[in-house]
């Protein structure tokens, strides 16, 4: 079989890098097809580049560079049998080019995608015709689609109509936790021997997330009122007049830390503007300009050596779930970008973010969720061992949201691709 599959950013060989190597490994022809002359914006430094490509175990994937209006034709000029894409779907609707899947698929090449965590579900349900099988991270994820577009109560009968274009498989990025020894990964990133490990992976701090731009961000209560006033966000002043910012939070990380003889990472992105005080606080800080995505994730790397993470409504902490290890989630308001979003994605925002025991991000046993206004009278009466996973919480965690089994991820899927490849 020749697969080929869409690398549009760097990032992407997170979640696709075991797939690629399973089909190599699988004695599948396997090729890379990067975005050409891609403007990325404050994401130029996750541009897809050749050289750059990571060196996989089972072989080398040929490569060659695509454009978005060329995608219906790659099937025909290289004899793909399959194409798989991350997030495909969002990413060619975003250029105005998601018609191409289909081409492809009258071409006769059978298509595939993969969701970044649980981004597709909040795609609309035609996403689902552009590909012969959408592969979701879970059950939950799955029918969480169906339910957000289910207006009229009629989730089961879209369930009925839809599920045979789908299949559950976790994601292949999970494959990469526990594959770094934590001896190594102490050496990797200067942590001493003998001191346990809170890893803080540093929220996004800026005007797309006004809430935490206007309120949070600044230490001055004065800064934090004139940008209400600037902005004429005037349901934050009360906040901004009572709550504490996010400078009081690290100040209780850093003295958490001190207490608990707990060395303090904070793990940014490139992209990200954090403030001086957040990287002041750090006894090591990573702010993403050297960045791996395979064959180990760089937070994953560093998630090895951790005892604990702790983050703001970050997808990082199911990551952190997915290793085994405690997560704090410091709550903030979920909906608080530009400006209000469309009714689907409230309605995904609230369910995966909503405040309440059990959810995505507050799973008591696993994930420590705690208001941003009470985190740090909160975190003052605790030391590092307070905080053990619940194992059986755990399993419950991973079967519920994140579908992780002793089968790979990656095997499962290429399984799924061979069968539709052979069968249709």
């Amino acid at each position: 079989m020749k697969i080929g599959f869409l690398i549009a950013r760097m990032t992407y060989f997170k979640t696709l890098g075991n797939l690629i190597d399973a089909a190599l490994a699988g004695g599948h022809e396997a090729w890379l097809f990067y975005l050409a002359d891609a403007e990325l914006g404050s994401k130029s430094y996750q541009k897809a580049v050749p050289d750059d490509f990571p060196h996989f175990h089972s072989g080398q994937p040929e490569a060659a560079p695509y454009r978005p209006e060329e995608v219906g034709n790659l099937g025909r000029r290289y004899g793909l049998d399959a194409l798989v894409t991350h997030e495909g779907y969002r990413i060619m609707s975003a250029q105005g080019q998601a018609a191409q899947l289909l081409r492809l698929r009258e071409g006769g090449t059978k298509t595939f995608a993969l969701s970044h965590f649980f981004e597709f579900s909040k795609q609309p349900l035609e996403a689902l015709d552009h590909f012969d099988k959408t592969f979701f991270l879970s059950e939950f994820a799955r029918d969480l689609m169906f339910d957000l577009h289910a207006a009229n109560g009629n989730a089961p009968a879209l369930r009925a109509a839809h599920l045979h274009k789908t299949a559950i498989a976790s994601s292949p990025a999970f494959e990469q936790i526990g594959q770094t020894d934590p001896a190594a990964a102490r050496r990797e990133f200067g942590i001493p021997e003998g001191q346990r490990v809170v890893l803080l992976a540093a929220p996004v701090l800026s005007g797309v997330t006004s809430w935490r731009w206007v309120v949070w961000r600044e230490a001055a209560r004065r800064t934090r009122l004139k940008r209400v006033a600037s902005t004429g966000r005037w349901g934050y002043l009360a906040e901004t007049l009572s709550g504490p910012a996010f400078k009081d939070c690290v100040d209780e990380i850093r003295s958490f830390c001190d207490r608990s003889n707990a060395v303090l990472v904070v793990k940014s992105r490139q992209k990200q503007d954090d403030p001086d005080y957040l990287v002041a606080a750090a006894d090591v800080y990573l702010d993403g300009s050297v960045e791996e995505y395979y064959p180990v994730f760089t937070t994953y790397r560093i998630l090895a050596a951790a005892d604990m993470l702790i983050s703001a409504n970050s997808m990082s902490i199911i990551e952190a779930v997915a290793a085994g290890i405690p997560a704090v989630n410091i709550y903030v308001p979920h909906r608080e970008f530009n400006r209000d979003p469309v009714p689907i994605r409230r309605r995904y925002l609230d369910a995966l973010l909503a405040f309440k025991p059990g959810n995505l991000m507050h799973y008591p046993g696993c994930i420590w969720g705690v208001d941003r206004r009470a985190f740090p009278g909160w975190l003052r009466r605790k030391v590092l061992s307070d905080f053990r996973v619940d194992p059986e919480r755990r399993k419950a965690y991973i079967e519920k949201y994140l579908d992780i089994r002793e089968a790979s991820s990656s095997l499962r899927i290429l399984g799924e691709i061979e069968q539709v490849v052979a069968h249709g």
